[in-house]
């Protein structure tokens, strides 16, 4: 009596191909009964279709992920290059304090001369 297989559907990608190289090993092997080769060969093929399915669906949803940031990268401005969602960089005002750590408006100025009051 042979051992009651887990569904095809339950196993992960790579048990379904370990299941596959363990069949194929009993078969060059010769260790498979004739009386159960037919089901042997018949597991084989449908973890085969199985894994087949996961790769092209997988394929599919990576070229769609690679697309879509595509899109988006010919959609922003040439030279903004930050990553997607990622979230603009915040604009400093009069007087405020810029990145390189100087303060923005003319050089020499105070921040109330900046003002438009």
């Amino acid at each position: 009596m042979t051992p009651k297989k887990t569904p095809v559907s339950k196993l992960s990608f790579d048990q379904a191909i370990g299941e596959v190289e363990d069949i194929v090993a009993r078969l060059e092997n010769e260790q498979t009964d004739v009386d159960e080769l037919a089901g042997e060969v018949k597991r084989a093929v449908e973890l085969i279709a199985a894994c087949r399915e996961r790769l092209q669906g997988t394929d599919r949803e990576v070229r769609e992920l690679v697309d879509r940031l595509q899109e988006e990268a010919a959609a922003r401005p040439a030279g903004d290059q930050a990553a997607p969602g990622t979230p603009p960089p915040a604009a400093t005002g009069p007087g405020q304090q810029t990145t390189d750590g100087g303060a923005s408006g003319a050089a020499g100025s105070t921040p109330d001369e900046d003002l438009p009051f």
